[in-house]
């Protein structure tokens, strides 16, 4: 799979639909991570799409139209580095570090990249779909925030089976995810909007 990237998007994919046995089949070399980083690229024109989507249900009248895309495109980074870049740093000082498998780390950071493939997809077709039906704004973020609690529990997956963390670690680790992610966004956005 190291040069491959059908194969990889492929298992996301499945992963996302449910099959949480073929997550060891991710390769953990520092290449299949690297790759993995590089999805980021790829997936920029998605990114791009559900922007403009947010920009039609209407921005602040202090936010300009550049100044949105900016903040957006700026999380989107953020979101994107932020937490393997923490897990590389601190997960190893970490006692439960011990039970990590030799080699599933890089596994882990290549699945969890991955994974950002079918959740964009999935979430950019809500958008397109609420927006085309004419959904308000807060139905919209309600059906995304069911796929972001199923990433959730397939990230909680990964960290459990992968890494061989405890089950209530894990799901710490999880959360911890998700409120840096949060934190993250409420910065930019109160940056964006107050500036």
């Amino acid at each position: 799979m190291e040069g491959n990237w059908i194969q990889p998007a492929v298992l996301s994919f499945r992963i996302f639909m449910g099959r949480i046995a073929v997550m060891p089949f991710f390769a953990g070399s520092q290449h299949a991570v690297k790759v993995s980083f590089f999805l980021a690229f790829w997936l920029l024109p998605l990114q791009a799409i559900r922007i403009q989507l947010y920009g039609t249900y209407g921005l602040p009248a202090e936010v300009g139209v550049m100044r949105f895309w900016h903040y957006e495109l700026l999380s989107y980074c953020y979101f994107w580095v932020t937490w393997p870049v923490l897990c590389v740093y601190i997960l190893p000082k970490l006692p439960q570090w011990s039970r990590v498998p030799s080699g599933q780390f890089g596994c882990y950071l290549a699945c969890y990249n991955w994974l950002n493939l079918p959740l964009l997809v999935v979430i950019l077709l809500l958008d397109v779909v609420a927006y085309g039906a004419g959904f308000s704004y807060s139905l919209a973020l309600s059906l995304q925030m069911g796929v972001v609690i199923w990433h959730a529990i397939l990230h909680w997956y990964l960290l459990r089976d992968l890494l061989g963390f405890p089950t209530l670690f894990s799901v710490a680790l999880v959360l911890a995810d998700f409120l840096i992610g949060q934190m993250i966004y409420l910065t930019l956005t109160s940056f964006m909007l107050f500036g």
